[in-house]
């Protein structure tokens, strides 16, 4: 992939991760109030708060994402770093949270149990397409290489669709984060913690292989890119947006410095 091609790509990244928060905004605006109440009385948790600490946590992540986007599309768009650019698709992924309001608006209305079930499942594609490209990622920084890497990212397209497919979810329940907790919660959250520590084994590899230890900041800061997703995406109030917020913030520069200064000398 040319120079140029990378640098088009981050800044339409960019502009996704944008037009996605403005998407979710408009949403949440047209909830309201009085609809965020509603929501809450639907919640399975049957605790007050469900709606809005959702609202809060998805229109956070948007945002956020839409923040480091910006920073690498027009402050490290040259670097030829293929780790940053498949990091690059885990904070896409993380801005399509800002499809959780729509999901909530869509409730409110009425829609049919087909429109809820298509909407929950291109969520959980989005979080584990994310999850996918830091690990295709770790793979890169540990010594795979690939010529075509939209070819790779369409592999883990594909992957994530036949999980987010294949595991039941009774989307007609309103969950914490306004998404139904899928069937075989277990499942899901073992291939979270394989993708995890492969991730965590890649990147230290890479920093003993190559003798970068650089490499090790860049392992701590997926790992933390991969558990403040997880954190954040609960919805359960300031405190845990703020600080998962916070952990991503950290993890983004954790990654992206070292690799930046590793490439710079290649």
């Amino acid at each position: 992939m040319t120079g140029l091609a990378r640098a088009r790509w981050y800044r339409a990244a960019f502009i996704l991760a944008l037009s996605a928060f403005s998407g979710g905004l408009l949403a949440a605006l047209a909830i309201g109030s009085r609809g965020i109440d509603a929501l809450d009385r639907l919640a399975t948790a049957g605790t007050r708060g469900v709606a809005f600490g959702a609202i809060l946590s998805a229109l956070s992540a948007a945002l956020l994402a839409a923040a480091i986007l910006g920073a690498i599309a027009f402050r490290n768009s040259s670097s030829v770093s293929p780790e940053i650019f498949f990091l690059s698709f885990f904070w896409v992924a993380l801005s399509l949270e800002a499809l959780r309001p729509a999901l909530g608006f869509l409730i409110l209305e009425g829609g049919s149990l087909a429109a809820r079930d298509l909407s929950v499942r291109g969520i959980m594609m989005a979080r584990y397409s994310g999850a996918f490209a830091v690990f295709v990622a770790s793979l890169h920084a540990a010594g795979y290489r690939n010529d075509k890497p939209w070819s790779v990212l369409a592999v883990t397209m594909v992957a994530a669709l036949g999980v987010s497919a294949g595991l039941p979810v009774n989307s007609g329940d309103v969950s914490r984060g306004l998404m139904p907790r899928p069937g075989y919660a277990s499942l899901s959250d073992f291939i979270e913690i394989v993708l995890l520590a492969a991730v965590l084994g890649n990147f230290l590899y890479a920093a003993r292989s190559r003798a970068a230890k650089g490499y090790i900041g860049a392992a701590l800061g997926a790992a933390a890119l991969l558990g403040g997703a997880f954190w954040l995406r609960q919805g359960a109030g300031w405190t845990v947006v703020g600080l998962a917020s916070a952990l991503i913030a950290g993890g983004a520069v954790a990654v992206l410095v070292p690799l930046r200064r590793y490439y710079l000398w290649q």
